[in-house]
């Protein structure tokens, strides 16, 4: 089984080039969130519906609060990078769509996958994740998004622009490789091989019950904010 994720057909790409071809020189946004991505496995995150997102090992019992559950989630994806603000919607220099996103014509992202293998399965856990490109990078991903034999071309580097607070050092602005696969599937996002605990867990695998205390924070991720 294997966490690639279908993408949707770019039905916005006209409006990215458009927000491309914005001229303007505007001053930096900076990292502006919101309560919510704050909490990014609140409003921000959820199970993915791709394919195989789920498995069910007869689901899981979430180590937080002794609750059974029959899905275990094998991947998580992000709906928006850390830095996006939700008053940027109806801005013209800035575009959310479910696989890019481009904050005030100065800031450009795509989206794509962390993989992890389970350690003794066939099984891939995966987070889906959001990169930051240069300008330069991106435009060139736009060009040959919908491009048979795209996945030919030289990966992209990035910046890692998603927090994952189930690690113990912050994931944001790990640098990263962006290899693009075949027409309507999400990037491989290659971390680099340092010994942060992701770029650990990319290279190494993790068990199963990793997968199931994940499940277990992230399902609790929000309670602090509520209580």
């Amino acid at each position: 089984m294997t966490s690639i994720e279908k993408v949707a057909t770019p039905a916005t790409f006209g409006a990215v080039w458009a927000v491309l071809a914005v001229g303007h020189n505007l001053a930096t946004e900076g990292k502006r969130r919101t309560r919510a991505l704050q909490a990014p496995f609140g409003y921000g995150w959820s199970p993915s519906l791709g394919s195989g997102p789920m498995t069910n090992y007869s689901g899981f019992t979430c180590a937080c609060c002794g609750a059974h559950h029959p899905d275990l989630p094998m991947n998580y994806t992000a709906e928006a990078p850390a830095v996006w603000d939700p008053a940027f919607a109806d801005a013209e220099d800035c575009l959310l769509s479910t696989d890019q996103c481009v904050i005030r014509a100065q800031h450009y992202f795509v989206k794509g996958l962390i993989e992890i293998p389970v350690i003794g399965s066939d099984d891939v856990f995966s987070w889906g994740v959001w990169v930051s490109l240069s300008r330069e990078s991106f435009a060139r991903a736009s060009d040959v998004w919908d491009r048979p034999g795209r996945e030919t071309g030289e990966p992209y580097f990035g910046w890692l622009t998603t927090d994952l607070p189930v690690y113990p050092a912050a994931t944001l602005n790990l640098k990263t490789r962006v290899h693009t696969r075949p027409v309507g599937e999400r990037p491989f996002v290659e971390l680099e091989p340092t010994d942060h605990p992701l770029a650990v867990e990319q290279r190494t695998g993790i068990s199963l019950e990793r997968v199931r205390e994940i499940a277990s924070t992230v399902l609790h991720s929000g309670d602090d904010e509520q209580r």
